[in-house]
């Protein structure tokens, strides 16, 4: 058994003289930043939630009388007679618009 190195050429102090560093420097600035794109994330979802919540408590529910769909707005309700109830005309009176 033969050392290639002498133990002096591996010490400790040597590496450090190197430059080379024992932290893992780049391990907790990934960890940071994965910890702060999550909540943003978490923000941009809920934001989300918030704006397509606002929707449906602004805009009042409508039901078809035909079909009983209930459909939120007067643009959906349109819609929906342009696409199932093609012999129908829509009367707005009927739904109070």
């Amino acid at each position: 058994f033969v050392l290639l190195f002498p133990r002096s050429s591996l010490s400790s102090s040597s590496r450090e003289k190197k430059g080379v560093r024992r932290e893992m420097v780049r391990g907790h600035a990934k960890q940071v930043a994965q910890e702060k794109n999550a909540k943003k994330q978490e923000a941009l979802r809920k934001q989300a939630n918030r704006d397509a919540g606002d929707d449906k408590k602004t805009k009042k529910a409508i039901t078809c009388k035909i079909c009983r769909i209930s459909l939120i707005g007067e643009k959906a309700l349109r819609d929906h007679y342009a696409s199932k109830h093609d012999g129908k005309e829509l009367k707005p009176a009927d739904y109070g618009l």
